[in-house]
């Protein structure tokens, strides 16, 4: 089963990962912070591919994005902006796992490109596509889940299965909002008083005033 989230709660610093004993691809890191992979495929809830079928032996799957998360869909791109394609495939690349030589980066989001890199050369992960077989809206699932071996990672993407689709391997990390004012988990001591300080605040004595009597200002003699 993929790691429960906050595997790496008892982290000191804002990298690493929690434990020396096993080998670093097989449990979870925190990278500035932020817990990745827990096992399991991450849904990007902003993106949106298209499996597009050109012809008989060329296809490709488009991306989309929402600027507004309160309109995203699982049925639609009409509110979705287009910001790029996955690399195309034909009858030899259709339907399998292929490794990415690159990347570009467009609104914000990393888009792998090419096709013939391996676990160890280009971006070392891999994409898996088959707009040949299937086409229509799909999820942009990253990382990778506990099955995945040498083709999952930072760079990679699954993008095969439809907006309806859910596995015990696919979930989303949760993050606590943090500000620049707010320690990051950290669990402080009460503040003791210092000696000799009053640990409580002097009373202050009711009014005498009659309800409705003006307040007389004292003035300063000239």
């Amino acid at each position: 089963m993929p790691w429960k989230t906050g595997a790496t709660d008892k982290l000191l610093g804002t990298d690493g990962r929690p434990s020396a004993a096993f080998a670093a691809n097989h449990q979870p890191i925190r990278l500035q912070g932020i817990e990745l992979f827990n096992g399991i495929y991450e849904s990007d809830a902003d993106l949106i591919a298209n499996a597009v079928k050109d012809n008989d032996n060329l296809g490709r799957i488009e991306l989309y994005r929402v600027f507004d998360i309160t309109k995203a869909s699982k049925t639609s791109t009409a509110n979705y902006t287009k910001i790029g394609e996955f690399t195309a495939r034909d009858k030899t690349t259709n339907d399998s796992w292929r490794y990415a030589e690159d990347f570009t980066l467009s609104n914000g989001v990393i888009i792998p490109t090419g096709l013939n890199a391996t676990s160890t050369t280009g971006m070392c992960d891999a994409i898996g596509a088959n707009p040949l077989t299937s086409q229509g809206l799909r999820q942009v699932q990253r990382f990778g889940c506990l099955r995945g071996g040498a083709a999952c990672g930072a760079f990679a993407a699954n993008l095969r299965n439809d907006l309806a689709n859910r596995r015990w391997n696919i979930g989303a990390a949760y993050q606590e909002p943090v500000n620049a004012y707010t320690p990051l988990r950290h669990n402080y001591p009460p503040r003791q008083p210092v000696r000799g300080q009053a640990t409580a605040q002097p009373k202050i004595k009711p009014s005498t005033r009659p309800v409705g009597e003006p307040i007389q200002h004292r003035r300063t003699p000239a």
